[in-house]
């Protein structure tokens, strides 16, 4: 009788040629492999290796190769950990340096940085970066806070929903559409991601968790504290009725996609981008009110103040 053949497994190396292409096919090559050879591995893991992998092949297609060179990557993952290593044929080994909004660039290693560890090594003709990113979560993990620079481009829409239960002010916060060099929709989910750690919010088909009172009111300017330990984001255009409703007492819900807006989009389209944003599990929430009235002044000892 016949027997169900385990699947092949995936090779694992992979040739990839220096072009464009190529970082979307490492993200591809890198699932593949993830969900052959780890038990059940949840989406966020998925996301984070195929970040680290796919930023590595960046850098080697614009540092580490010139135009008709390939490179050459390996993966090695089980259940505690995947191991990736990029080779290319230039010998400079990469280094973190200070993000740039005129270069646009620098800051694919600080996101490699921020979820694995990471090294270098010689090979006979040019080098490989390796990285490794652990499975498992630590009991403390590090909070890694997106940049000023980042999250100049987050953008808030505010209202108030009406219900039995009574009213519950709402916050949502979207980063804009890449707009610079160097910027990718993967750059800007690893941010918009880092953003929810630190604010503490839940998948939206969990209940939304409380995530302390984050919200300040100050003269009718609202901030938001997500978590840094000097900066606050100022929430524009949050209108009488939703201050009132918070300076009160009264619940915010705040909503996070991860997902940037759409070029173009307007108010109108919000609830259909919301909506398909929910059906990919790219949106995370949470219910967040009001600082004690002592706690409302920000800190006048804070860097740049």
């Amino acid at each position: 009788m016949p027997y169900c053949r385990p699947p092949t497994a995936p090779p694992t190396q992979l040739i990839l040629a220096s072009t464009i292409e190529a970082p979307a096919a490492a993200r591809a090559y890198t699932r593949e492999v993830i969900e052959y050879a780890v038990a059940d591995p949840d989406p966020e893991y998925l996301f984070t290796v195929s970040l680290v992998v796919s930023e590595l092949v960046t850098n080697a297609v614009r540092y580490g190769t010139e135009p008709g060179d390939s490179m050459l990557v390996v993966l090695d993952a089980d259940d505690r950990r995947t191991r990736v290593e990029v080779h290319d044929t230039v010998r400079r080994e990469p280094r973190l340096k200070p993000e740039s909004d005129e270069r646009g660039r620098g800051r694919g290693l600080y996101i490699v940085d921020a979820l694995a560890t990471w090294g270098t090594g010689e090979r006979p003709m040019g080098k490989y970066v390796w990285a490794e990113v652990r499975r498992q979560v630590t009991t403390s993990p590090i909070k890694v806070t997106p940049s000023l620079a980042f999250l100049a481009d987050v953008t808030f829409t505010t209202g108030m929903h009406y219900s039995d239960a009574g009213p519950v002010a709402q916050l949502l916060l979207i980063h804009a559409p890449p707009r610079r060099t160097g910027e990718t929709f993967e750059w800007i989910e690893a941010g918009m991601r880092a953003l929810s750690f630190c604010l503490g919010l839940s998948p939206i088909e969990d209940e939304p968790r409380y995530i302390g009172s984050r919200i300040s009111l100050h003269h009718g300017v609202a901030r938001l504290d997500y978590g840094d330990g000097w900066w606050e984001l100022h929430i524009p255009g949050t209108g009488q009725t939703w201050q009132k409703h918070v300076a009160a007492g009264g619940p915010i819900r705040l909503a996070l996609s991860f997902e940037p807006a759409p070029t173009g989009r307007t108010q109108d389209d919000l609830p259909q981008f919301i909506e398909a944003g929910i059906e990919a599990g790219k949106v995370r929430w949470g219910t967040t009110r009001a600082r004690p009235r002592s706690r409302l002044n920000v800190r006048a000892d804070r860097p740049g103040v």
